[in-house]
């Protein structure tokens, strides 16, 4: 059983600092009464980062979404095996490559390619695994769009089903 630990008006600097109106209204100086509430300071406040004006390459998408994983909880597996499927990626259409620049049929050549449907040996990859070479490269490209690194993810359409 946990003890939950009581947070007091002294824990919480805003509280502090809305109490002190009631010490002027009682007739303290406001001269006095300002070093007090100065003296709290409000809580910091991150500052956003600011966007970058470097065009994305892929690379540095690729990089992005793999620390973005990392910092939402991501296992090592995880980061390791989108890593890899990544690396392909960056190999196959340039690590170079402005994300900017690439086009839905582009990305979608990439994905019927022989480095994403096919083994080393020539053999037709399983669909679990070409599918997620390709979702993983999908994904990255839609975090970089939500992060504005490019302005619109360029996805092929879905194939339609038979």
């Amino acid at each position: 059983m946990t003890k939950s630990k009581k947070k007091t008006e002294a824990d919480d600097p805003i509280a502090v600092v809305e109490s002190e109106p009631a010490v002027l209204q009682a007739g303290v100086d406001d001269q006095q009464a300002a070093p007090e509430v100065n003296e709290v300071a409000a809580p910091k406040r991150r500052k956003a980062k600011p966007a970058s004006t470097e065009p994305a390459t892929l690379a540095r998408v690729c990089e992005g979404y793999i620390a973005a994983l990392e910092r939402h909880g991501a296992g090592p597996g995880t980061v390791s095996s989108y890593g890899m499927e990544l690396r392909l990626a960056c190999r196959e259409l340039g690590s170079d490559t402005l994300v900017a620049d690439l086009t839905a049929e582009r990305v979608a050549a990439y994905f019927e390619s022989e480095a994403v449907m096919k083994t080393r040996s020539g053999k037709p990859k399983a669909p679990p695994t070409f599918l997620k070479t390709q979702r993983v490269l999908r994904q990255a490209l839609v975090w970089a769009e939500s992060e504005k690194l490019i302005e619109r993810a360029p996805l092929p359409e879905p194939a339609p089903k038979a």
